[in-house]
């Protein structure tokens, strides 16, 4: 899926991290999972959750030319406290984009 994407189009934003959270959420709702894009906490925005059954993933993309980690976001910003009551392990997901 994502070599079909154009060398044009992918040009002019492959800088932007959320071309690439798009492009995954794409694939993500593309194969029927549950994925919210820009979901809101009290103190930020998670780049992406994927919801399963059982499972919980909490997704940060990161340009790799910053400084902050992805990872790290997600853990300083504790965007994982927004889904920690409904009994689903949870999973943080960093991402560094080249």
């Amino acid at each position: 899926m994502f070599s079909g994407i154009s060398y044009t189009y992918s040009q002019q934003v492959k800088d932007y991290e959320g071309f690439y959270g798009s492009v995954i959420y794409a694939f993500f709702k593309g194969i029927g999972l549950n994925c919210i894009i820009e979901d809101h906490t009290n103190i930020g925005r998670i780049d992406l959750t994927l919801q399963l059954r059982e499972k919980l993933y909490v997704f940060e993309f990161k340009m790799a030319h910053h400084n902050e980690s992805a990872l790290q976001q997600i853990k300083t910003k504790k965007y994982y406290e927004k889904y920690m009551n409904e009994g689903k392990e949870i999973y943080l997901v960093g991402m560094i984009l080249t």
